[in-house]
Formats: C-alpha cells, sequence, structure tokens
C-alpha cells in the first residue's frame, strides 16, 4: 500500500532546501519503512544560494583583470581600481574559463550595492557589496570546489554601484605534492629582454634565444603560459638534454591568458632536475613573442633521493665480489649475473671498507632500482637507456667511513640485472702505491698454502715455518691479512736486517686489516725483499692469512706526456732488458726481451748520457707502463696496438744533463714487454764522426763481432787490430767489467808514445769511455789496439771496444794549398777580431786582446765588403790548425804551430769577387788566436800593366809561407791555464779612398743601342722619365737582344744593393754601395780601367738578360741607361731560345758565374798575337788553380707574349704594378743621342 508519508509543505522560500527522512524505532513492532517518491516544485527562477565561506586566494590562482570580461550595459572603467564599474541595475559582465574554484575581487563603500552572481546558469549567490569603509582591494566572493571543467560566470548589478577589478581561478595540477614556482623566481640564462607582466605575473620576450631556467626536487612538473596569434614557439630542456628538447608550440587563433603549454611525463625520476625554457631563434619566431606565467611540479612524500654520485673509475685497489656473494629476497634468475622482474624484489651484500660500485646491465626495456645504503640513504637509478651493455658501471658512491655497511638493492619497475659489486676495503692512502695480491707472491713450498676462499683472494697455511717470498722496488710497504681467535704469529724479515713478529690471534675475527707498516726502510729508491714465515708458538693457533702488501714507489715525479718519437741513432749504445735489475715479476717474452703481467712489477738501469730510448713489444693484449726518470720526472706509455710488433721504439727522451741517471719501468696494467734501453753518451762536440769498430783491419790475432753492442771482443793475447781517418782528436768506447784487461793503443806507428788503458771495473759499464780524447794535429792517421800480452791479463777474460769517434772539419773539402802570403796594403781597412760573432767557446787574450779558443768546434764569424783579405793573429809552439771557410764555398786549413809570434800574418785571400763576404773561423786541435781581418774593396792598382794579368793573375807573396810540421800527438792535459800574452795593441783602421765614376762616354760606342726601361719585362721596378729603381729584393727587369756587347749606367751610393747581371744563364753581381755618392757610372762591365773590358764573352748572336735586386731588402738601386751593342733592325724574340733551366737564373747556388777577364782586347790580340797567346796560358793557368771553370750554356731562348709591369716606387719601394704590352726597344723609335741620355741624372731624393 503507497500512502502519502506527510503533508505538503508550502510557502516555502525558492531556494536550494534540504529534506531529511529518518526512520524513528517504536513499540509497535515495525519491521521498517520505505520511500519510493519525492516530489518538489521548482519555478523558473534559480533559487539563490548561502555563499560560501570566505577563502583565501593561492599565489598560484589565475588572475584575470575585469576588462577582459564580456561587458553589456554602462560599464566603465574606474579611475580609482582600474576595473569596470556600473550604476545602472541589470547591467551585467561575464567571463568563461576551466578550472575548479574562483575567486572575485572589487571595491564595497557606502555608495555600493548588491550583485548578483549566475554559475553555469544553475547556481545565484547574491553579494552584498555595501560597508561604511571602502575597500578598493576587497575579496567579494569565494565559490566551492568545482567540478573541473568549463564554467561561465554571470555578474549583475542589481542596484546601485558594482565595481569589480579581478576575477581569480584555479585550473592547475591537485594534490597535495603539487608544489609551485613562481616564474620570477627562475633564472634568467640569456636575454635582457624579459619583462613582467603585471596581470599574469609572468615572464615574456620577443629576444630570440632568450632562456630561463630552474631547479627542482621532484618528478613530473607542468608549464603554463599565453597562448596567441602573435605567439611563437619554445624548446623545454630537462637536465640539459638538448638531444631530447621538447618543442611547444604557444601559437593559436584565440588568446589563451594561462594555457597548459606542458603536460607531465612518466617516469621522471625523483632527484633535483633543471628545467630550461628558450625562445628559439628559428624562423617560426620571427616578429612574435611567448609567455611563461606558471611552474608547477610534484614532490612525493618520502625524502627525496640523494643526488646520484658522479659514475668515477673502479679503483685499482677494490676487491670484484661475485653475484653469487649476495643474498637474495623474491625472484632472482641467472648464474654469472642476477636479473629479476619482480617489483619488491631485493638484492644485499654487506663489506668493511669506504666505497664500492656496482655493475650490470642497461637496456631499452630495463627498469629502475633503488640503492640504499646503511638504511640511511637511497639513490634511485634508470637502467633502462637506449643502447644495451651487458657490462655497465650503473653506480659509484661517495666517501664513505672505513666501516661496516650494507648495500641493499630493490626492483622498482620493469627488469633490472646486476652483474658485480665492488668495494675498497682498508688500504693505504696516497699516490703512486702499487700492490700485489698474496697468489702472487713467491713460496717455498706452494702446496702449504692454499687460497683463502674469500673476496679477498689470500693466501692460509697450518703448516709451522711456512714461507713466501716477495720483492719490490719502493721505499715503504703495508701488509694487510686475517686475525681470529685461532690465528698464530708471523715472522718478518725484511731485507734480512729486520725481523719484527706480528700476533694475528685476536677475539675478534676481521678477514682484511692491516698487520704490519714499515719504517725503517732505506729511503733511496731501491729493491726490498720481504720474507713472511708463519712460526711454531702457543698450541692452538691453527695458521696465518696474508691478503695482500701494498708499497709506496715515489711520489715527486712529475707527470708528463710523451713527446713525439725520435728515432734513434744507428750509433746509439744498446742495452737488453736482460741486464736490468728487476724484481720477481719478469720472465722471458718472445721478442727477447723481459715481460710481466704483474701489476706494479718494475725493473730499473743506470746510465751515463744524456738521451736515451725505449723499445719493446707492442701488441693488442698488452697495457700500460710507466716510466720514470731520475725519481723525478714520470710518464705513462701505452703499449697496445691493433697490430703486434716485437721490436716497437715506445718511446724516445728530449736531451737531459749529461751525466748518470736511472730509468724505472713499472708495469700500470695487462702485459708489459722490455727488449732494449738505447741511449747517448758520445762528447757533444760539433763534426764528430761515428766509426763503426767492426770497420778496423785485423792485423793480427782473432777479434769476434758482437752484434747487440755493435763492437769487437778478444780474448786472445796479441791481437791487435787498425784504423785510419783523417781527422783531429779521438774518443775510444769500450766495455769495463770485472773480468776485463788492459788494451795498448798506438797512434800513427808511434810506440814510443803508446798508451795503456785497464778496462777492468768493479762494476760492469757497457759503453765506457776508454779515451777522452786523444789530442791529434788535424791530418791523416791511424789508431792501433791490441790486447797485450802481459802479466796484467793472465787471468782476465778478454777486452771488448765498441764506439770511435773523431773530429773532422766541417766541409767543404779543404784546397790542397793555402793561397801565398801577400803584404797587407796601406788602405786595407781592419776589423778587430773581438767584434765578431762567435760562440762561448772564445776568450779574450789578455796578451794580444784578440780572441782564442782551446775547444773543438769553436767558430768564430766576421763579415765584410770587398775583394780581398788577410788574418793575422798569433801563432805558438802549442798552437794548432784553424779552418778558414769562404761563403761556405772554399775551405783551408791553415797551420798556427810556428815559433812564436803575437802579430803573424796567417792567411792571405785569393781576389774574390767584389761583394760582400762571410769568413768563418774554426777551431780543429789544440789552440787558435785571431786578432784582425783586414780587407781591401778593390786590388791594389799598378802592380801588373797588363790588364789581364791584374784580374787573372794574384799577387805574388813577398814572404815565404812558413812548413808545416809533420803532426806528432800530444798528451791530453787538464792545464786549461792561458799563456802570458803581451798587451794587444789598438788596431788601427785607414778610412776609405772615395770612390770616382767611371764616365760611360770613355767605354760606350757611339753606335750603341739605347733600350729604353718601359720596354723590358717588369717586375717591381719604377720606371720614372726614363730610369729605372727598385729596393725589392727578387724584383727583375728582362729583355732580349741581338748583338756582341752590353752596357748598364746607373748610380752608387752609402747602403745601396746589389744588382745580379744575368746573360743567358750566367750571372756576376754589381755591388753598388760605395762610401761615397758616384753619379752617372759605368755599372756593367765591371772594369779596373777605363777601357771596354768585359767580364763575359759575349758572341755575336741573340742573347737573354735579366737585371735582379739581390739584396739585401730595402736597399735601394738605381739604373741610369742600358746599351746594347748589335744589330739595330730586324731582331725577332721567337728565335731567342735557353737551353739552360730557368733555375740557373734565380737560385744562387746552381748559377755559372761570369770569369772576371775571360776575353782579351780584340784589338791588343790581333796587333801581338805571340804576346797574346803567351799572356792567354798564364791566365789559364790561374784560373784554373783558385776558381771552377764553367761550360758556356746555348744562348738560345724561348720567349711568350706575357704581361710586364711597371709602377711608381713607394717610400718602401714597393710597386703598384700596372701590365704592359710585351715589346723590345727598336733603335729607329729613339731620337736621343747617348750623349743626350748620359747628360741626365735623377732629381735629388730619387
Amino acid at each position: 500500500m503507497y500512502s502519502t508519508a506527510t503533508t505538503e509543505s508550502t510557502n516555502l522560500e525558492n531556494k536550494l532546501h534540504t529534506v531529511s527522512i529518518s526512520f524513528l524505532k517504536n513499540n509497535i513492532g515495525t519491521e521498517g519503512i520505505e520511500i519510493n517518491r519525492f516530489y518538489y516544485q521548482n519555478p523558473q527562477e534559480i533559487p539563490t544560494d548561502e555563499n560560501p565561506p570566505s577563502v583565501k586566494i593561492p599565489e598560484y590562482a589565475n588572475r584575470i583583470h575585469s576588462s577582459k570580461f564580456t561587458l553589456h550595459g554602462s560599464w566603465a572603467e574606474s579611475g580609482n581600481t582600474g576595473g569596470q564599474y556600473t550604476k545602472k541595475p541589470g547591467d551585467w559582465a561575464e567571463y568563461s574559463f576551466v578550472g575548479t574554484q574562483f575567486w572575485i575581487k572589487g571595491k564595497i563603500g557606502n555608495d555600493h550595492g548588491k550583485m548578483q552572481i549566475i554559475l553555469d546558469g544553475k547556481r545565484k549567490y547574491i553579494v552584498d557589496n555595501y560597508n561604511e569603509e571602502i575597500n578598493q582591494d576587497f575579496l567579494m566572493f569565494s565559490s566551492l570546489k568545482l567540478e573541473n571543467t568549463n564554467h561561465t560566470i554571470k555578474i549583475i548589478n542589481v542596484n546601485k554601484v558594482t565595481e569589480i577589478t579581478y576575477l581569480y581561478y584555479l585550473d592547475s595540477p591537485e594534490g597535495e605534492n603539487i608544489r609551485f614556482v613562481k616564474i620570477d623566481e627562475f633564472q634568467e640564462d640569456y636575454g635582457t629582454e624579459w619583462k613582467t607582466n603585471t596581470e599574469s605575473t609572468g615572464k615574456y620576450t620577443s629576444q630570440i634565444d632568450s632562456q630561463i631556467s630552474c631547479t627542482y626536487g621532484g618528478t613530473q612538473f607542468w608549464i603554463y603560459g599565453k597562448k596567441g596569434p602573435k605567439h611563437g614557439i619554445i624548446h623545454v630542456i630537462l637536465d640539459g638534454d638538448e638531444k631530447n628538447k621538447l618543442e611547444i608550440n604557444c601559437s593559436s587563433q584565440t588568446e589563451q591568458y594561462y594555457a597548459l603549454l606542458y603536460k607531465p611525463l612518466e617516469n621522471i625520476t625523483y632527484k633535483k632536475h633543471n628545467v630550461s625554457i628558450l625562445y628559439p631563434n628559428i624562423p617560426e619566431n620571427n616578429g612574435k613573442s611567448i609567455e611563461i606565467n606558471k611552474f608547477f611540479y610534484y614532490r612525493p612524500d618520502e625524502p627525496m633521493p640523494d643526488e646520484l654520485p658522479p659514475l668515477t673509475e673502479i679503483h685499482q685497489f677494490a676487491y670484484k665480489v661475485t653475484i653469487d656473494r649476495l643474498s637474495y629476497n623474491g625472484v632472482w634468475r641467472g648464474d654469472d649475473e642476477k636479473y629479476t622482474t619482480e617489483v619488491g624484489a631485493s638484492a644485499e651484500y654487506s663489506f668493511k671498507g669506504t666505497r664500492f660500485w656496482i655493475r650490470g646491465k642497461i637496456a631499452p626495456n630495463h627498469g629502475r632500482m633503488r640503492i640504499e645504503v646503511d638504511e640511511d640513504k637511497y639513490y634511485i637509478v634508470n637502467t633502462k637507456q637506449n643502447i644495451t651493455n651487458y657490462d655497465y658501471l650503473l653506480f659509484s658512491s661517495y666517501e664513505l667511513t672505513d666501516s661496516e655497511h650494507s648495500i641493499k638493492i630493490i626492483c622498482l619497475d620493469e627488469p633490472i640485472e646486476i652483474k658485480y659489486i665492488f668495494f675498497v676495503s682498508s688500504s693505504p692512502k696516497g699516490d703512486n702505491i702499487k700492490y700485489a695480491n698474496a697468489i702472487g707472491f713467491k713460496y717455498e713450498d706452494s702446496a702449504q698454502w692454499s687460497n683463502s676462499n674469500n673476496v679477498f683472494e689470500g693466501l692460509w697455511t697450518t703448516t709451522k715455518n711456512s714461507k713466501a717470498l716477495f720483492t719490490f722496488y719502493g721505499t715503504e710497504f703495508w701488509l694487510y691479512g686475517k686475525i681470529a681467535p685461532n690465528h698464530g704469529i708471523i715472522q718478518l724479515n725484511i731485507d734480512n736486517e729486520h725481523s719484527p713478529t706480528v700476533n694475528c690471534h685476536s677475539e675478534k675475527e676481521d678477514s682484511n686489516i692491516l698487520l704490519y707498516h714499515s719504517s725503517g726502510l732505506n729511503p733511496s729508491f731501491d729493491y726490498h725483499t720481504i720474507e713472511i714465515s708463519y712460526i711454531d708458538n702457543s698450541v692452538g693457533n691453527e695458521g696465518i692469512q696474508i691478503n695482500r702488501l701494498y708499497y709506496q714507489q715515489p711520489n715527486n715525479t712529475n707527470i708528463e706526456l710523451p713527446g713525439e718519437i725520435v728515432s734513434s741513432p744507428i750509433h746509439a749504445n744498446a742495452i737488453s732488458a736482460h741486464k736490468f735489475t728487476m724484481d720477481t715479476y719478469w720472465g722471458n717474452g718472445n721478442s727477447g726481451g723481459k715481460y710481466s703481467e704483474n701489476n706494479g712489477a718494475s725493473m730499473t738501469f743506470k746510465f751515463t748520457g744524456y738521451q736515451f730510448w725505449i723499445q719493446g713489444k707492442v701488441a693488442p693484449h698488452h697495457g700500460k707502463m710507466q716510466l720514470i726518470v731520475d725519481n723525478s720526472v714520470s710518464y705513462i706509455i701505452d703499449t697496445q696496438n691493433e697490430q703486434s710488433e716485437d721490436q716497437h721504439l715506445m718511446f724516445s727522451s728530449s736531451k737531459i744533463e749529461n751525466k748518470e741517471h736511472t730509468v724505472t719501468i713499472i708495469n700500470v696494467d695487462a702485459v708489459v714487454e722490455i727488449t732494449y734501453l738505447l741511449y747517448l753518451n758520445t762528447p757533444e762536440i760539433k763534426n764528430l764522426q761515428y766509426v763503426n769498430v767492426q770497420d778496423f783491419q785485423l792485423e793480427n790475432g782473432n777479434w769476434k763481432d758482437l752484434d747487440e753492442s755493435q763492437g769487437k771482443f778478444t780474448s786472445e793475447k796479441g791481437s791487435k787490430i787498425t784504423y785510419s781517418f783523417q781527422g783531429s782528436s779521438f774518443w775510444l768506447y769500450g766495455r769495463k767489467a770485472p773480468s776485463y784487461g788492459i788494451i795498448s793503443i798506438v797512434v800513427d806507428d808511434n810506440e814510443e808514445d803508446s798508451k795503456t788503458i785497464n778496462c777492468y771495473s768493479e762494476t760492469t759499464d757497457y759503453y765506457a769511455l776508454l779515451m777522452n780524447p786523444y789530442h791529434l794535429l788535424y791530418g791523416n792517421h791511424t789508431i792501433s789496439i791490441s790486447y797485450p800480452d802481459i802479466e796484467e791479463n793472465n787471468d782476465k777474460t778478454g777486452v771488448e771496444i765498441n764506439r770511435l769517434y773523431h773530429y773532422k772539419p766541417e766541409g767543404p773539402t779543404p784546397e790542397d794549398q793555402v793561397p801565398p802570403t801577400v803584404v797587407i796594403p796601406e788602405n786595407a781597412i781592419s776589423i778587430h777580431s773581438s767584434t765578431f760573432e762567435r760562440d762561448a767557446d772564445w776568450d779574450i787574450s789578455g796578451n794580444t786582446g784578440g780572441i782564442y779558443s782551446g775547444q773543438l768546434g769553436a767558430t768564430a764569424i766576421a763579415k765584410f765588403t770587398g775583394c780581398q783579405f788577410w788574418i793575422k793573429g798569433k801563432v805558438a809552439p802549442h798552437h794548432g790548425n784553424m779552418q778558414i771557410i769562404i761563403d761556405d764555398e772554399i775551405t783551408y786549413i791553415v797551420n798556427t804551430r810556428l815559433e812564436t809570434n803575437n802579430d803573424y800574418l796567417m792567411f792571405s785571400s785569393n781576389i774574390l769577387q767584389n761583394k760582400e763576404h762571410t769568413i768563418k773561423f774554426i777551431q780543429i786541435d789544440y789552440v787558435i788566436e785571431i786578432v784582425t781581418l783586414h780587407f781591401i774593396s778593390i786590388p791594389e792598382p799598378d802592380i801588373s800593366t797588363d790588364s789581364t794579368e791584374e784580374v787573372s793573375t794574384m799577387i805574388q807573396p813577398t814572404e815565404d809561407k812558413p812548413t808545416p810540421e809533420k803532426p806528432t800527438p800530444i798528451e791530453p792535459t787538464e792545464d786549461k791555464s792561458k799563456p802570458e800574452e803581451p798587451t794587444p795593441e789598438k788596431p788601427t783602421t785607414i778610412p776609405p779612398t772615395p770612390e770616382k765614376p767611371i764616365n760611360p762616354s770613355d767605354v760606350i760606342p757611339s753606335n750603341a743601342t739605347l733600350i729604353e726601361f718601359d720596354q723590358m719585362k717588369n717586375k717591381d721596378w719604377s720606371i720614372k722619365d726614363g730610369k729605372a729603381s727598385t729596393g725589392i729584393a727578387g724584383s727583375f727587369l728582362e729583355f732580349g737582344f741581338n748583338g756582341s756587347q752590353l752596357f748598364i749606367v746607373g748610380y752608387k751610393n752609402k747602403g745601396t744593393g746589389i744588382l745580379k747581371v744575368i746573360i743567358d744563364g750566367k750571372y756576376e753581381n754589381i755591388d753598388t754601395n760605395s762610401v761615397n755618392q758616384v753619379d752617372t757610372t759605368l755599372l756593367y762591365p765591371t772594369t779596373l780601367n777605363k777601357v771596354n773590358l768585359l767580364n763575359i764573352e759575349i758572341t755575336e748572336g741573340a742573347h737573354r738578360v735579366k737585371l735582379e735586386h739581390s739584396g739585401p731588402n730595402g736597399n735601394l738601386i738605381q739604373l741610369h741607361s742600358v746599351y746594347i751593342l748589335g744589330e739595330e733592325s730586324g731582331f725577332n724574340i721567337s728565335s731567342v731560345t735557353d737551353s739552360t733551366n730557368d733555375n740557373s737564373e734565380t737560385n744562387g747556388e746552381n748559377d755559372s758565374k761570369l770569369q772576371p777577364g775571360a776575353i782579351v782586347g780584340i784589338v791588343i790580340a790581333a796587333l801581338i798575337v805571340v804576346l797574346v797567346a803567351v799572356i792567354f796560358a798564364y791566365f789559364f793557368i790561374h784560373i784554373k788553380r783558385r776558381n771552377v771553370s764553367h761550360a758556356q750554356t746555348s744562348a738560345e731562348m724561348t720567349v711568350e707574349t706575357d704581361n710586364f709591369y711597371s709602377g711608381d716606387l713607394t717610400d718602401k719601394y714597393q710597386s703598384n704594378s700596372q701590365s704592359q704590352e710585351n715589346r723590345f726597344y727598336n733603335s729607329s723609335d729613339s731620337n736621343h743621342s747617348v750623349e743626350d741620355i748620359l747628360n741626365y741624372n735623377f732629381e735629388e731624393g730619387e
């Protein structure tokens, strides 16, 4: 039966009502009630709800200004608040948003009335804005929580005045763990145009490449900003990973003030992150801007994991824990590695130490693991990576306290896989500490020792008096092992000097503890041997266990990078690795050297020298070695190579001090194999010549060749070998050893002055200096070396020599004869030797004031410009030979071993080309002393009336050249006292004679033809008013002519250059430098008399001429005119060919030099035929003695049409080139006479 349970309720206010229906227990015994319908009347008018309580606006709420509302009616902007207000009832404002809550702020006051708020057309609220006091920023309304969807708010003025300023609403992610970051707190990384939007409190910019960033601790994050038609694209970069940056388009057809730009990603690791927001420089952003206004992130309730430590290389002392030593919870699979797919499955391990590492697998389908350390800290490691690696370093811990620690690895999601744990147990700290595991020790009886079967890989014994030995190279050591209640006592024997005992008995067990630390070792960098014994003691002790021995090698070495490998010279001394001193970890390698697989294995060798090389084997399985030099400099050398090579040059040193050095080689990892050390200990003297002693001639007995040392050995008494050489001093090397005897040395068959050398030494020196040096006068010498049959050699095994060096002067080969001595002319200019360029081997004489030296190869250099020179200095019985080199072309050996004379004319040169010359003076034996050099610019006139004789014949000597003594050996002496010399006289300098011009009119025939400079091929010469000038070295003028003679007219002055005249490939240098200004003089042909004397025979025909500035660069050359003698017309450039190489015109080393005085005047030859023949014969003999003859090259040349250049000379003689047509001068085009042209001078200053 259905009935009405209540009567109708009428006259209720039209609003939201709540009806409650309750079941009341009574005494009738009824069982319950049933409700099945409820009716209510809903008029069309929306009921008015009660206003919700006021709630504070969150700082991250979106703020919308009232001006952005849709306004209907008479709304206007308030001059006070900036908001919108109206006085007309019924006016309304509307705004739509997506969110979960909203707030309205505006003005209240005594002239304000009520407003109505309609939410989504369903709910209505009446808000009274009347208030006695005015408040322009009042929170008028706070909504309840709403569904997160689109909402529309309509605000209607009911009466009086309604004034609204802002609408606030929430559309952010919800939850207690959501954190908000103000955009003002972001750091501006780049760009200066980030501005704050006062409405949205966000930041905006239109500047390309602007960037802001923030750091947060959490997982996911959200970015909000403005979208609109004029907004561009942003890049979001997480933790600096630019490869995986996100590109977000902020452009939309309508404006969205708080658009969600970035939604969270899954599986962002809980840790500190950095988010960067970049406005990139891309075409889509031209003329646009961006705005970021909110940032949220999620932070879980649990403490944030510690920041992952940086991955570090596993320490060399670390112990490896195989995966079977861990304990597991949950389902784990695998043998050599363990993996699980069960979330929450764990693996645990405990150790005593200071640091640990975890290795395992990374793969695209793997997940995250949680690593807990000591139940105190934890880390999240993501093993999901784009690549697959089965043995990857997943984790490196920070430094821990030296105590017990626990590790727990938990699977968080998807599969994880672990392979090894490494940890560093108690160990010494410091640089250059090496270690050896007990398994690498030498054992007296290895059967008495067993593996410890724990992670420390030690060895233990229960046999009394069991012994273990270890040899190391260092200064300090630490021994680690086990202590336990049933362990006994260790006896140590250190270098047979110290015998401490170590008690390994302890109530508390420790598997790896420091048992003994050395003290009082020899502080030198040397080898030590440790003997470890288990000694018999109290009953009940069952044995001892040793794990490792650490040892210190010097840590004061500076690590340097190996330099470029430089090959060793053929005469470098070779030391086999078998001769090194080494520890017990080196074996014989298959390359013939010594190899080791033990980390820390070391070998050493000492030598005396100044450069060395290391040679050994490289291979794919080889590793690094450390090379230590003199315990001060260290190098790391990688001997791993794709291809195997037995004799590979691994290292070459730079030049080091010539003294005893110690070289130490240490195995750093894998395999190292050394075959040879090579080094140099030869005298550091220029022009030292090496002789392979295996080239010696056998005279008597038997001398055996030795491959390794390249030496010779004999044990047969009376055996004799000889060697001949040209030079002066010599040095002899050989082996010294405890069983070696005495050798005898005879030089130049002088038995009376023979020398004996004892090759005995307490220690072996494989390349000892036996003779240091044996001084001789320069010349041809023969050395005889024998193993004499004397009593001292009776109990000896023999002798060995392996190196011979001798001094030989530098090239070119010396001339057979020194030029005859000629008196120094009165007008010669002198240069004192104290002004010579010279090396440090010269001293100033207290007697003569000159320079002297007794050092082999000591060199002094003098320069002058002239055509002949003389050398004066001191000669004495104890002096020797001096080498003189002229222009690096001609060499003389000058003997200065004569009766004492402090002012002796040692040398007179032949007549030279009149140019700058360089003279080298080199000491080649004993002592030389130079005082002055004298020179002249032109030879003396009036010595000969015959022009040919004047040029080609040397001035006859006026004093005899002393006869050199036969070179005799003189015993070497260390006495370096300087001989007493008289006080030097101050050298006198004769002023040069002013040069007078040679009048061209006296030489050039009247029928000679002028060739204009602008008709020549031109490189960098300036042509002005028919004259040519240049200051640029290498610049040239080039032309051809058909005739028989050439004349060049120019100018001379101080500081001018050298003109090279090249005719058909032959050349002569014309020095235009003069002590005074010489105007309009004949430059070519060069002549000593005012007659037409050509320096080159120019036969009738076609010729090619090149006028080149030969230096110095910057020195001016000025030419007035060029004439030829020959046909005036009919010249054809194409008929001129050149059979010489073009290089011969420009390379001074290959040019053929013009011979002065090659042709006797035709007129003289025609009149006096017999006299000419005699003169020619005399001339020919003398030319052959002092000059190199040259073949005349053919005078044919081919010239192609080319662009020639000319231009004005600048202040620095640089030319701005202009192209000209290739033309040659034709005499018919010129109206100038020779006299007209010669009378023209350059203007002053040109």
